[in-house]
């Protein structure tokens, strides 16, 4: 019995060092290994519980049991979350992304009491829900915890439900192309992400219907095993296949998947010529999202006219067009065949010959620029010069000669 405990702690603490790499690392899609290494320590979590009420750790155990609840109403939101974003290859939660987290902030707010209370009656809480007595609690909740533990098994399966139905429609859908790197990684993280969830509303089930205690639950010796052969699967398949977590580990770029640069915003200022924040040219776009952006990038420009910010940078630009900025990087190089800063100032030089040709008699070339963008003299005459091959001085006496 004590090894299977010493194999579920190794594992916890395995799973948490990897998280802990997943959230300090610079390496790949920042937020989708964010909020996979969330996801990670949330399973840890529910498991270091059952170690440490089994064991009889008193101040470990009230510590972990008080935000356990919280947890596992986070961990199925999470993990959706994580396969949305993948799918979408989002580098940011939505507005309305918060809302999902409404049910774990009722729960943490449900249970104040315990919080508050002091840490023998938290022990005691603990007792008794280790014997299944929690009706004989002095502690009042706002929500009774029958009704919490029914509604974290009804979000298990509600997110569960919705996970799966995303990534099912992603591969059906031709416009979002999932390479079979990817389809694996997610089908295997959503599979061992369900039967955690069926082993928990089991594990609750089983409980209460034969009137056990956690800590006799541990000596089932399937229970422990089938716990520890999940903990290992979520570290070994990453470190066989890093390549789903955009090369976090050592590993090389290859033609089904290339390897991507971070997508953490990086700031540069305006006025430089320059394209050290621009990716290498082995990104991944598919055919349909080429033709997406080409069409985004051509309307925004004419519509939004974006170019006119004097401060607009390449992760200010991808923020507005809503897409990564590794995408727009990889697009403007490979499809547009310029740099950020080039595609910027096309479009500046345009806007300044129209302005030109209407208030030339009343503005100077300079107040023109800055009216198209620019924000100072010689990086507008640089761009000019550039784009057309002459100064704007020379531009315009050889177009009156014409």
């Amino acid at each position: 019995m004590l090894s299977f405990n010493y194999i579920i702690f190794t594992g916890d603490a395995l799973l948490i060092l990897f998280a802990i790499h997943l959230l300090t690392t610079g390496q790949g899609n920042v937020f989708l290994n964010r909020l996979l290494s969330l996801f990670y320590i949330g399973r840890a979590i529910q498991n270091i519980l059952f170690l440490t009420i089994s064991q009889g750790q008193s101040f470990y155990s009230s510590f972990i049991f008080g935000i356990n609840p919280v947890v596992s109403f986070l961990s199925p939101v999470i993990c959706y979350l994580y396969v949305k974003g993948f799918i979408k290859d989002e580098i940011k939660l939505k507005k309305w992304d918060c809302l999902h987290f409404i049910p774990a902030v009722l729960v943490l707010i449900n249970m104040i009491p315990f919080y508050v209370s002091s840490t023998a009656e938290q022990q005691a809480f603990i007792n008794n829900f280790n014997g299944n007595k929690i009706a004989e609690s002095h502690l009042k909740f706002i929500i009774p915890l029958s009704i919490i533990f029914l509604s974290r098994s009804l979000i298990f399966l509600s997110y569960m439900f919705f996970s799966w139905k995303t990534f099912i429609a992603a591969i059906k859908n031709k416009s979002d192309k999932i390479i079979p790197v990817q389809k694996n990684w997610l089908a295997f993280l959503l599979s061992i992400s369900t039967i955690f969830h069926i082993i928990t509303f089991m594990v609750t089930f089983y409980m209460i219907s034969h009137d056990i205690s956690i800590g006799a639950l541990m000596d089932l010796k399937l229970f422990s095993i089938t716990v520890s052969v999940l903990m290992l699967l979520f570290i070994i398949y990453p470190i066989l296949q890093p390549v789903v977590l955009f090369g976090h580990l050592i590993v090389k770029p290859t033609k089904d998947f290339p390897l991507i640069e971070t997508t953490e915003p990086i700031s540069i200022p305006s006025t430089q010529e320059t394209d050290s924040n621009e990716i290498p040219k082995n990104a991944l776009l598919t055919d349909e999202q080429i033709l997406y952006y080409e069409k985004l990038f051509e309307e925004s420009m004419k519509k939004d006219k974006f170019y006119l910010d004097p401060e607009i940078t390449i992760s200010k630009l991808s923020e507005l067009l809503n897409i990564p900025k590794h995408h727009c990087s990889f697009y403007l190089n490979q499809t547009a065949n310029k740099s950020f800063r080039a595609y910027i100032n096309h479009y500046r030089i345009k806007y300044f010959l129209e302005l030109h040709a209407i208030h030339s008699k009343e503005l100077t070339n300079e107040a023109l620029s800055d009216q198209a963008g620019f924000n100072s003299r010689n990086t507008f005459i640089a761009a000019f010069k550039k784009e057309t091959g002459y100064t704007p001085t020379e531009y315009f006496v050889l177009n009156r000669n014409l």
